[in-house]
């Protein structure tokens, strides 16, 4: 009950803060009352709907690998799940995208939740079977993923603009932390008190009622609409090879996705229940690393001014790199302890200023709206990509202190310095884009 009743009060802040940030904005545009209430209310309910849908979400992405490491003892079959996930997920972002173009965003959205509420529930009722059925789960599951996602990415570029995108991030970001703050120990307790006897089963099935929230709360109608364009990925493609500063932002997402948001989380709780021993421990130093992080991506969010994103990804980049390489050279529960902190700390910094170029960017196109779908499932086609390399060496791992790992690890290392750079050497400037 207490945690339900802190998990409130969060949610009510993150309504209050989105509601004070988009009527400010509104007055400083002067725009319409009745236009601009009404995207309010919707973005509003955006952020909680995806805040829970990230609550019901995240402790079955910390955990699920864990869950098959400790039934199969296998980084293999860990890996195999995710690079299959990854593939579905990739492949539908394209298919979805040729009907999202056709106005079905609210839709897709929808039947997203819905098939994530499905696969949560299959997990829960299969137990330790689940890693008998781990092939088609993985390949189901990417595809219900991809919906959801390739349809909030659309609500994002439609509902808010280049001015204040940067702070809808940040908003958005707080939630994804929120998640990252309660859900890791809440999923870790009812893991090892083992309620109702079921074990990891108790996360799919918290997690399946998060969903339903988000449903609940998700019920909104979508103002602007799509232009009823046809589908053209590769006049998008050609597009972007011609902006060399979109190049360098799908590539640094790349690296990004390659080092800190792939593999390595997948890992850190494996690495984690070897030092402390059981789920909530794990689930406790997770969360805290989130504590750290929370107040951050509100206070850049509000106060650090588009021309300060460069120097603070660059900051972001160094810092986690020099973690990353503690934790390579000297593993044990202090670098652990020391990479998760840095990581959660400077994750902010990093992912406003690369999403907020991610989007406003686009506007370089010509005629962008035109390019809005394809343009996000081109970048997810690099997020899955470059996953799917981290994940791959851990195919040919045998155990923790094998060479592989390590030059994985250090590959990614050297990812994290190299991003914020592709970031800094963008020439545009976020200010004059409209």
């Amino acid at each position: 009950m207490k945690y339900l009743q802190r998990l409130t009060i969060r949610m009510r802040f993150f309504h209050i803060m989105t509601k004070k940030h988009l009527n400010n904005f509104g007055r400083q545009k002067n725009a319409h009352k009745n236009s601009m209430n009404n995207i309010s209310n919707t973005l509003r309910k955006l952020v909680v709907s995806h805040s829970f849908f990230l609550l019901g979400r995240v402790g079955m992405r910390i955990f699920l690998g864990l869950y098959i490491w400790s039934i199969s003892q296998s980084v293999h079959l860990v890996a195999l799940y995710e690079i299959l996930f990854l593939i579905s997920h990739g492949l539908t972002f394209y298919i979805i995208g040729r009907l999202i173009k056709k106005g079905h965003v609210y839709l897709f959205r929808t039947v997203g939740l819905l098939g994530t509420l499905l696969i949560m529930l299959s997990m829960a009722v299969l137990g330790e079977h689940t890693i008998a059925y781990i092939v088609p789960l993985a390949l189901i599951y990417g595809v219900f993923n991809a919906m959801y996602w390739i349809s909030h990415h659309t609500l994002t570029f439609v509902l808010t603009h280049t001015k204040n995108r940067g702070n809808y991030t940040a908003h958005e970001l707080a939630g994804k932390i929120l998640a990252a703050l309660v859900m890791p120990v809440i999923a870790g307790y009812l893991i090892t008190a083992n309620l109702f006897g079921i074990g990891y089963a108790n996360v799919f099935v918290f997690g399946a009622l998060m969903i339903c929230v988000s449903l609940i709360f998700g019920k909104f109608h979508v103002v602007k609409k799509e232009p009823e364009t046809a589908f053209n990925i590769q006049e998008t493609i050609r597009h972007v090879r011609k902006n060399t500063d979109l190049q360098k932002v799908l590539l640094a997402g790349g690296l990004a996705n390659f080092s800190t948001a792939g593999a390595l989380s997948t890992l850190l709780p494996i690495f984690l229940i070897t030092v402390v021993g059981t789920e909530f421990a794990v689930g406790g130093w997770i969360s805290f690393f989130g504590i750290l992080s929370i107040i951050t991506s509100i206070l850049i969010g509000k106060y650090l001014h588009y021309n300060k994103y460069k120097t603070a990804s660059l900051i972001a980049g160094v810092s986690v790199a020099t973690a990353l390489s503690f934790l390579i050279a000297l593993p044990s529960l202090l670098s652990y302890a020391v990479y998760g902190s840095l990581k959660e700390i400077m994750s902010s910094p990093s992912s406003i200023s690369r999403r907020t170029y991610y989007q406003n960017l686009l506007h370089q196109l010509p005629d962008h709206r035109r390019h809005r779908t394809e343009y996000i499932v081109i970048r997810e086609w690099y997020t899955s990509v470059f996953r799917i390399i981290g994940y791959t060496p851990l195919l040919f791992v045998t155990s923790f202190s094998s060479s592989v790992l390590t030059i994985l690890l250090s590959g990614m290392a050297l990812a994290l310095c190299i991003e914020p750079f592709l970031i800094k050497s963008i020439q545009a400037d976020l200010t004059t884009i409209t």
